[in-house]
Parts: C-alpha cells; sequence; structure tokens
C-alpha cells in the first residue's frame, strides 16, 4: 500500500463537498465608488435615472429643419430653401423653437429645438449668407436621435448578480451613477506549507525553493472579485 492509498485518506470530491459545506452566501452589501467597481458583483438592481439620451438631438452636423413639407418617402423636394435664424452647439443650445421655413445650425449631440421635422448634413446643403438650399430629399425625422432611444428612464440596466467590467462602470457613469451597491468580497485564506519554502523577497537558504502557489492562488481569485 503506497501512501497515497490509506483508507482515512478523502478523495477530491470529499474534500470539495467538505470545503463547499464550510461555506456561506455573501450577505453584506457595500456601496462603493464605480471607479472601485471592476469585476464587482451587484447586490440590487441598477435602474436608469434618466433618459440616454436625455434630449432629442442631433446625430450629425449640418442643419436642423423645420415644416419644410417633407415626407417620410424619397419624394421630397430636390430643392427647398430654408432662412438660418441661429446655431446649437452640444452643451449650448439653441433657444426658442423653428416656425414655418426656418433652421438653425447644428452640430453633433446638440439638442433639438422644438418645431424640428429633420436634420440634413452639410454637405447635402448650399449655404447663401442667412439661407440654405437643400440638394437633396429629406426623411422626416432623418437624423435625429430621441430622448431615451438607447436607455429609456426608469429601465433596469443591470440586474442582481451582474459581474462588472470596464465598459460596465462607464455605462453606469454616462447614467450620472457615482456609486453602485455591490456583494462584499469573498474572503479566503491561503495557507502554503513545507519547510523548505522561502517567501519571495527573502534569502533562498541551503536546500529552500521560493513559494509560489500562494502568490498564483492570489492572483487567480482576485480576478473573481475576493
Amino acid at each position: 500500500m503506497d501512501c497515497f492509498s490509506a483508507p482515512d485518506l478523502l478523495t477530491v470530491a470529499q474534500a470539495q463537498q467538505l470545503l463547499v459545506d464550510a461555506m456561506s452566501p455573501v450577505t453584506d452589501i457595500e456601496r462603493i465608488s464605480i471607479t472601485d467597481a471592476d469585476k464587482r458583483i451587484i447586490a440590487q438592481d441598477v435602474v436608469s435615472p434618466i433618459n440616454v439620451p436625455q434630449h432629442d438631438n442631433s446625430a450629425m452636423d449640418g442643419y436642423a429643419l423645420c415644416d419644410a413639407g417633407l415626407h417620410s418617402s424619397a419624394t421630397s423636394e430636390l430643392l427647398t430653401e430654408f432662412t438660418l435664424v441661429g446655431e446649437s452647439f452640444a452643451g449650448r443650445p439653441f433657444v426658442g423653437e423653428l416656425i414655418h421655413g426656418q433652421c438653425i445650425r447644428i452640430m453633433t449631440g446638440a439638442v433639438i429645438p422644438v418645431g424640428t421635422d429633420a436634420v440634413i448634413m452639410q454637405e447635402q446643403t448650399v449655404v447663401n449668407e442667412q439661407a440654405i438650399t437643400i440638394t437633396k430629399p429629406v426623411k422626416l425625422d432623418a437624423n435625429i436621435r430621441r430622448a431615451g432611444e438607447d436607455i429609456t428612464q426608469q429601465q433596469v440596466v443591470f440586474t442582481a448578480g451582474h459581474r462588472l467590467n470596464a465598459i460596465d462602470i462607464g455605462l453606469l457613469a454616462s447614467l450620472g451613477c457615482a456609486q453602485v451597491d455591490v456583494w462584499r468580497k469573498l474572503k479566503v485564506a491561503i495557507l502554503a506549507t513545507g519547510d523548505e519554502l522561502t517567501y519571495p523577497g527573502e534569502p533562498l537558504a541551503p536546500g529552500h525553493i521560493y513559494e509560489t502557489n500562494s502568490v498564483v492562488l492570489q492572483q487567480m481569485l482576485s480576478r473573481f472579485g475576493a
């Protein structure tokens, strides 16, 4: 009989079961900064407090047009003139609303003013001082990103149990979330045994080797949020 055949030794499956039986589910919740949340497990559903985007906005640089007899088909007039009455930039929206035959210069991401039927890209226009002429048909709602098109207010973005990654954290930031509720990290004890073991950084005595298993296990466990 060799040393691995003793009757009082446990099988691998039995040893694993003993470990499972000794564990208890994590119930402690921590509220942490999203900058510390990579690989952490969400403890409660995350609900969006806002629409994304928050406002109707332009999908490109161009001109926001109002009531130009636009149609949903490609039979719109090829040449239509609009009076240029202002401009809208991301973070600096146009104040007021457009009426028949008016337009504003608009940049990508800028808020769409009330009265806008569509946005036409700047390459499809000819600018004549305080007016523009469109050179191609424009469909209703063209190049307009509607509020809530990506995420609606009160929509569940992440469910409890989801493991966060860098992209998820960026999404939380886009919702204005500075903190998130997560489960406490798992606590794992690592014990390396052997008279011949020396920890890295310490002088190596005759007949000794550097201990590596705990270092490897620690790094592997950290990937799982321990």
